[in-house]
């Protein structure tokens, strides 16, 4: 990393920022401040020392309208992202600096005013919405109208809703609180593949682990303000081994690889299904997308290619 030395950071001149979450943007340094609290430091890499911060400079970004405060030591050049130094562009006078402040300053309260307005027609739309919500889905449990947490009463109306879609299956639907969060574990055997089930159960989950900035974010939570939810809800289907042999069965019937009871030994190791692994995996992958609430066994397709087994068969239904 090169680190630009402090003395030859002038007000007047670009500065661009970008990072994974943020897109670039280009900001003009209006001025350069001695940092009154000195107890900051920097550290530059796992293995680095850490620096004292010292100075820090004000940046404006005339696209947004936005300033940042910008450690000295933390400006650069020649690296990808971060706070760039752009040393070989044409410096501001302290005339264009001034009206660049100048205009900082005009565009604060229309900026206001712009987020206040965005704020009370999220808001107002948000509040047509769950009346829509509640009109259209009052055979289920509100928030409002119960004294239990917001995961509990998102696991009793996923269970009303599974009940609802898929009344032969038979769910677990449980929910738990912990320290920092709460979650909803749904599962069940054989039944409606997991992808089919996920389009109730998705919309109580209130948001997402960010991995890379190690964070929770919440989504729009206009459905969960209203019928309850957890910051995660997962489902768990389980095929059953009576079911898993049944189809490993198919498999063998029609496909010509042997079957021998075991569903952990190889389906064949010989070139090509080599690959194939386990006749376990080759059991989940043919059933990952598929419904088995009516299932009775499996049956061959026409195809002369594909990935076996998945290509080359299919649910027999009751």
């Amino acid at each position: 990393m090169e680190t630009v030395e402090q003395s030859t950071v002038k007000v007047g001149q670009t500065v661009s920022y970008y990072d994974m979450a943020n897109p670039y943007e280009e900001g003009i340094i209006v001025e350069i401040k001695k940092k009154e609290n000195n107890n900051t430091f920097l550290l530059f890499g796992s293995k680095s020392s850490m620096e004292q911060i010292t100075h820090e400079a004000v940046v404006i970004y005339p696209g947004s309208w936005h300033k940042s405060y910008v450690a000295m030591n933390s400006i650069k050049e020649n690296e990808y992202a971060g706070h760039q130094l752009h040393s070989d562009m044409p410096i501001k006078s302290q005339e264009e600096v001034d009206g660049i402040v100048a205009e900082y300053e005009r565009m604060q309260p229309i900026l206001q005013a712009e987020r206040e307005q965005s704020a009370k027609e999220k808001h107002e739309a948000e509040e047509k919405q769950k009346e829509q919500f509640k009109n259209e889905y009052s055979y289920l449990v509100q928030v409002d109208q119960s004294n239990h947490s917001s995961y509990a009463i998102g696991a009793k109306n996923i269970k009303i809703e599974l009940k609802k879609a898929f009344p032969s299956i038979k769910f677990s639907v449980t929910s738990e609180g912990y320290s920092m969060g709460c979650s909803i574990n749904i599962s069940w055997d054989n039944g409606p593949s997991r992808k089919e089930v996920e389009k109730f159960t998705n919309k109580y989950q209130e948001g997402w682990f960010d991995g890379m900035q190690d964070l929770y974010n919440y989504s729009d939570q206009v459905w969960t303000d209203v019928f309850g939810g957890a910051k995660y809800v997962s489902c768990d289907r389980e095929i059953t081994e009576d079911v898993a042999t049944k189809i490993a069965e198919g498999f063998s019937e029609y496909n010509g690889h042997q079957f021998t009871g075991d569903l952990c030994d190889t389906v064949d190791p010989t070139e090509p299904y080599r690959d194939i692994g386990r006749w376990w995996d080759a059991v989940w992958k043919f059933v990952e997308d598929k419904d088995l609430t009516n299932f009775v066994g499996v049956e061959p397709v026409d195809c002369d290619c594909g990935q076996w087994p998945k290509d080359f068969f299919k649910i027999k239904e009751e």
